[in-house]
């Protein structure tokens, strides 16, 4: 993914890969898959950087819907109270 479509970074979330404990063994394989080929993953902390759980922590899937419903009703005229 890494090298196909050059996102600025990976997200995980959910369940097991939300609460970051599976987070380091990804990193470790994607550092081992990639062997030094993006010298910027390959320095000290940038896979920390790239591959992460969600900013939001618990509340990012509330937080995405209620923002997903504030937008859905703003498109169909409705006045919103969220801010």
């Amino acid at each position: 993914m890494a090298l196909m479509l050059a996102v600025d970074c990976i997200m995980f979330g959910g369940g097991v890969a939300g609460s970051g404990l599976i987070l380091p063994y990804i990193r470790r394989g994607v550092a081992t898959s990639l062997n030094g080929y993006l010298q910027p993953l390959s320095q000290a902390g940038a896979l920390d950087r790239y591959i992460t759980g969600p900013l939001l922590g618990d509340r990012a899937g509330i937080t995405g819907a209620l923002l997903l419903a504030e937008s859905v009703a703003a498109n169909r005229g409705v006045e919103s109270d969220l801010q």
